[in-house]
């Protein structure tokens, strides 16, 4: 997971999660409004950050794992 920080300098910290399905710019035009007041931490969460994929593991990922590894039993 991705940490994307600003207003670092500022005191008072405030922790903006997006929804599912969005990527972590969703509060772009949040951003800009409260990074002069307060400090922002914006996490990317997992499979939602285009810098890069990390450690995560999509579910089609996981469903071709599995279907190779029970074809190779047979």
């Amino acid at each position: 997971m991705t940490l994307h920080e600003f207003g670092t300098e500022n005191g008072q910290t405030v922790v903006l999660i997006h929804p599912a399905v969005v990527m972590w710019d969703y509060f772009e035009y949040v951003i800009p409004l409260l990074q002069d007041r307060v400090h922002l931490i914006v996490p990317a969460l997992p499979g939602y950050d285009e810098v890069g994929a990390g450690d995560f593991t999509s579910v089609e990922q996981m469903c071709f794992t599995r279907s190779v590894t029970a074809a190779l039993r047979l």
